[in-house]
């Protein structure tokens, strides 16, 4: 599983059910993840040996691919499929659809990308294919079918046993009764 044993206090916490990493717009973030990526001589202060580390190079910054709409990838066939959710997406690596050196490209107008990446060189594969909060993370839900229309005679029904059933009376007679010498 990527990312495993190599969790930071500042990743989300993992189930051991297989689930997509929680979306922006369902978990909180923690503030450490929210900061810029370290320079190499941050990096070098932190690390053990002393070393500088090299700063991975990602051919589109992490902020942009935040802002990614949709996503497209290359199959077997490397035929480009797509688009596809963020949130899709990132349950099908979760679930070891895709290797992380899979080609995919990011859509942020709805355009079909030409240029395709690995995964592994756009993200921190604990977060990939995270989105902001303003992105939608899952296709929309589909309203359930609307009821068919009532006819005249079965509305009339409808309403008679909701009368009769609900004992509601209605006309002059089921207004209340105003007291003036109220004290």
């Amino acid at each position: 599983m990527p990312g495993a044993g190599g969790a930071t206090s500042s990743e989300p916490k993992r189930e051991l059910e297989p689930q997509p990493p929680p979306s922006p717009k369902r978990a909180k973030i923690d503030q450490e993840e929210t900061k810029p990526d370290p320079s190499p001589a941050e990096e070098a202060a932190e690390g053990e040996t002393g070393t500088v580390v090299e700063e991975k190079e990602r051919p589109i910054p992490v902020a942009r691919t935040r802002r990614s709409q949709f996503w497209y990838y290359r199959d077997s066939t490397n035929l480009v499929q797509g688009p596809f959710y963020p949130g899709q997406m990132s349950e099908w690596f979760e679930g070891g659809h895709f290797a992380p050196s899979h080609n995919v490209a990011p859509s942020f107008q709805g355009e079909v990308p030409q240029q395709f990446f690995s995964i592994e060189s756009l993200f921190d594969l604990t977060q990939a294919f995270w989105c902001d909060d303003d992105v939608a993370w899952k296709p929309p839900e589909e309203p359930p079918p609307p009821e068919r229309e009532k006819s005249d005679e079965e509305l009339r029904q409808q309403l008679r046993d909701e009368l009769l059933n609900n004992k509601i009376r209605t006309g002059p007679g089921a207004a209340p009764i105003w007291n003036d010498q109220a004290n």
